[in-house]
């Protein structure tokens, strides 16, 4: 932080500073709890139960949030860049080359509060 110049640190420090709407704070809680429980849950019945090879857990938890996302109508074209059906196409191409990880917290972050709790409540 020290390297950066004094312009770009002041206009950090005035984020810090403005309070964050009272549903985008909700959100970013429930992105947060609602992957730890996912990660518990599916790390405790694949690995710890089952005992599975690692990452094996994840790989069930990608699957099953592909099978719900894909009961929400154009939940990718909620990135506001991807808002065509050619775009989303080109997106998945890449989307699918990316780590699980990755592809699992894009998942978790494209879904509303309401739609992770559904999710959880359903596992």
């Amino acid at each position: 932080m020290n390297k950066l110049p004094k312009e770009i640190i002041y206009k950090i420090i005035s984020f810090t500073y403005s309070p964050q709407p009272k549903y985008l704070t909700e959100d970013v809680i429930s992105f947060y709890l609602s992957k730890q429980i996912c990660n518990f849950l599916y790390h405790d019945y694949w690995i710890i139960q089952m005992g599975n090879e690692t990452l094996e857990d994840k790989y069930w938890l990608l699957n099953n949030l592909f099978n719900y996302t894909n009961n929400i109508p154009y939940i990718f074209m909620r990135i506001p860049l991807l808002n065509t059906q050619n775009k989303v196409i080109n997106y998945m191409k890449c989307f699918n080359k990316t780590d699980i990880n990755t592809q699992i917290n894009i998942l978790f972050g494209l879904m509303t509060p309401i739609e992770r709790n559904i999710f959880l409540n359903t596992r």
